[in-house]
């Protein structure tokens, strides 16, 4: 996880998930997410993991960056549009959305959905926020 500087420790990280039996990615800026595990050795890792059969859960922006491809909604979006994102690449073939009901995001998810040839969408509510 990233530290106060929002930076995170490669070494460190990669040496704690070569051991993990288990990988929890929590929630925070989905930017920040997305630019620390989707763009390092840190993707490679869990990825090897979890085909390995070791389990992988996220929340929010943890379970975003967990797809093949995921969005940004108008509401997070530095550009004020649906942002799409490659991210980890556990699962494919699916959207997910996260905060559904509470932020009144069915309308993005549609139109994610709409924008990509993805098949599938899930709007995740708060009180089941991990994912994967």
């Amino acid at each position: 996880m990233p530290g106060e500087n929002n930076q995170l420790d490669y070494e460190q990280a990669t040496n704690t998930l070569a051991q993990s039996t288990g990988i929890f990615i929590g929630g925070g800026s989905t930017y920040e997410y997305h630019k620390q595990y989707t763009k390092s050795l840190i993707k490679q890792l869990i990825k090897e993991h979890y085909y390995n059969g070791v389990p992988v859960a996220g929340r929010s922006a943890g379970a975003l960056i967990s797809l093949t491809e995921s969005f940004i909604s108008p509401d997070e979006s530095y550009t004020k549009e649906i942002e799409m994102i490659k991210g980890i690449g556990l699962l494919s073939n699916i959207l997910i959305d996260v905060h559904y009901t509470v932020d009144k995001q069915e309308p993005y998810l549609h139109s994610a959905l709409n924008q990509t040839s993805i098949p599938f969408g899930y709007g995740i509510d708060e009180k089941c926020m991990c994912c994967i």
